[in-house]
């Protein structure tokens, strides 16, 4: 209740999610996708030996083969839902003070979302001024994902939702070692533990914009650390997880 966003909206997504707790509790085995999941199942009374800590992960094999696109060089990328928890205002105002340094600075916004949300944000770019400096790509394939987040100088990833589990677009662009400027949910900390994401308190536009700034004025595009974490999340050792665990139902 407490995301931005349409509350009826919300409402009905807090009813399906305590009635799918209720279906859940009918399974075998719950693979869980981060220690924050788990915490909160087990204080919900299920039972621990049903849950199995596993991953989400990112497809390591198109990481590495993607290319580099020069039309697709934009300053910054987001991935995901056009939705208000997602932290897209917010991305709005870090541009408007990052192209006062750097007229030309372009945020490209890769995804869908409902109709109601695409068109007051659409209207918000016209109404800030901002048409040249953010491009709504829509609904991208996963070959041209993949060419965009090779090809971006950087990643913003601004969710402010304690909902969020893992984030898959946002551990895909560190894997391919792009800077990503990210909101400090309690997750994240569990996920990037060695300094492969910038972190900012949640809401803390003034921050987000010196480091972008800061990053741009030292043409500092790399991020090595991330990169190393490209292979220990893969689907292969999810799958490997999850099947030695199914092995011990026979």
């Amino acid at each position: 209740f407490t995301d931005p966003g349409n509350k009826l909206i919300r409402l009905l997504a807090w009813f399906f999610f305590r009635t799918s707790l209720i279906f859940i509790r009918m399974a075998d085995l719950i693979f869980v996708s981060t220690p924050e999941l788990m915490e909160f199942l087990v204080k919900e009374g299920f039972d621990n030996k049903k849950l199995i800590q596993s991953n989400l992960a990112c497809d390591e094999e198109s990481i590495r083969s993607a290319k580099f696109q020069k039309k697709l060089e934009y300053d910054a990328l987001y991935l995901g839902r056009i939705n208000e928890t997602k932290g897209i205002d917010d991305m709005l105002e870090v541009v408007k003070k990052v192209k006062k340094v750097f007229p030309k600075f372009v945020l490209a916004m890769a995804g869908s979302g409902d109709g109601v949300t695409v068109s007051r944000y659409k209207k918000k770019i016209r109404d800030e001024g901002l048409t040249s400096n953010v491009k709504m790509l829509g609904w991208v394939s996963e070959k041209r994902k993949y060419e965009l987040l090779k090809s971006c100088k950087t990643f913003w990833f601004l969710s402010k939702s304690l909902c969020e589990s893992f984030g898959v677009a946002l551990m895909e662009a560190v894997c391919s070692g792009k800077p990503a400027f990210v909101y400090d949910l309690p997750q994240m900390k569990n996920i990037y533990r060695r300094g492969e994401v910038y972190l900012f308190d949640i809401g803390d536009v003034t921050s987000v914009v010196k480091g972008v700034i800061d990053v741009f004025e030292k043409s500092n595009f790399n991020n090595i650390k991330g990169e190393q974490l490209l292979g220990k999340y893969s689907w292969k050792l999810a799958a490997m997880t999850e099947i030695k665990a199914l092995e011990g139902l026979v």
